[in-house]
């Protein structure tokens, strides 16, 4: 995702027009995150553009790469111990509620 901790270097522009009550929404979320608008929106629509792309429903592929992809959704189940123990412990949320 876009968040990171060391700012990227930025070169690009981007511009566009947006109504008042948008401005203002963005300008106060800023401010809570002690960012510029500027970089709260870049930020936001970085961060929604990746979760819009993640999201597609359906994508191409060739005859070879249908097979293996039909191949790999008929493998049988591969047991993952460890991953089994993870989901076993508790999490910080449940912790919480002690």
């Amino acid at each position: 995702m876009p968040n990171t901790t060391k700012r990227e270097k930025c070169s690009e522009r981007f511009s566009f027009r947006i109504s008042a009550r948008n401005n203002e929404l963005i300008r106060s979320a800023a401010q809570l995150k002690n960012m510029s608008a500027s970089q709260y929106a870049a930020e936001s629509a970085a961060n929604q553009a990746e979760m819009d792309l993640a999201d597609r429903r359906s994508f191409s592929l060739s005859e070879g790469q249908m097979q293996e992809f039909l191949n790999a959704l008929d493998r049988p189940i591969q047991e993952k111990t460890r991953l089994r123990q993870l989901f076993r412990e508790k999490t910080i949320l449940d912790r919480d509620s002690e």
